[in-house]
């Protein structure tokens, strides 16, 4: 198989996914009675995106992230590294960087793991049904969030400028 290809043509659409989600959340960000807002390296300000959205950008942001570890996997092929010498550090370097340095985010190679216990399951969420007195209602909706409540979506987009 090509592998140079295979990367090639799954790079470029990745680039056109993740394009297509910065354009996304961009024009929520200049929708009509807000501010315009910058998504670029120096945003500190929390950025609020609609719930909807960020759950739409969510949910196709996780397997982009998979993709793209998947890729660096086999671009990464027959790459063998030397371990560096360890030296000690100077005596005038501070051990820990700053806090608060915006850097280039860091895109995390390893997939987080996934929990599958019984116990993170909510009861709450399920609907409720009571057949006993027929004067009570039937059926119970649980308590929905608003769809377009403003969510804080500082680290969605820093996810997003990562994966970029």
């Amino acid at each position: 198989m090509d592998w140079n290809r295979a990367i090639e043509r799954n790079s470029e659409a990745l680039r056109k996914i993740v394009a297509a989600l910065f354009a996304l959340a961009a024009a929520a960000l200049t929708a009509p009675g807000q501010s315009r807002r910058s998504l670029g390296e120096g945003a500190r300000a929390a950025v609020m995106l609609p719930r909807h959205l960020y759950a739409a950008i969510l949910l196709i942001l996780r397997p982009a992230e998979s993709a793209l570890r998947r890729l660096i996997v086999i671009a990464a092929r027959g790459l063998s590294l030397k371990p560096r010498a360890s030296r000690p550090l100077p005596a005038d370097l501070p051990v820990f960087p700053k806090i608060g340095v915006l850097g280039t985010p860091a895109f995390t190679l390893i997939d987080p793991l996934k929990r599958f216990s019984l116990d993170d399951f909510d009861n709450n969420a399920l609907p409720y049904f009571n057949f006993q007195n027929a004067d009570d209602a039937a059926f119970h909706a649980p308590h929905l969030l608003p769809l377009d409540e403003p969510v804080d979506a500082s680290q969605l987009l820093g996810r997003l400028r990562a994966l970029r």
